[in-house]
């Protein structure tokens, strides 16, 4: 399950743009979207035998990871409102499979709008 959770926050990486609108000038939105891979960063320092240590991790990687997701939501174009709407949801019932689907319009989005030529989303 923490693995899952780190796919989902690394699907948007390195997000910097010129692009009218999503950059520092227009309300951050790529700037924004370069917090979601970091949302679950600390994860793999949890020792996995520790059940505790492990689910309270998972429980600050899914809240950080919505509060990054609620900025953007207020920074996205209109046409993504519902995609990060959908992804939010299954998130916040932990349905990461659900939520790695749900991501796909997000992703694609920041590598068209926001990645710099020559930079990965992995």
């Amino acid at each position: 399950m923490i693995a899952i959770v780190v796919a989902i926050a690394s699907g948007a990486c390195s997000a910097t743009s010129n692009v009218p609108g999503l950059g520092d000038e227009g309300g951050g939105f790529c700037r924004v979207a370069q917090r979601l891979p970091g949302a679950a960063d600390f994860i793999e320092d949890v020792p996995i035998e520790d059940p505790e240590a492990s689910e309270a991790a998972l429980a600050r990687a899914v809240d950080d990871y919505l509060l990054t997701l609620e900025d953007l939501a207020n920074r996205a174009p209109v046409d993504l409102e519902r995609d990060i709407k959908l992804l939010m949801s299954a998130v916040q019932q932990y349905k990461f499979a659900d939520a790695i689907t749900a991501a796909q319009p997000l992703r694609v989005y920041i590598s068209e709008n926001c990645l710099e030529p020559g930079t990965s989303t992995t």
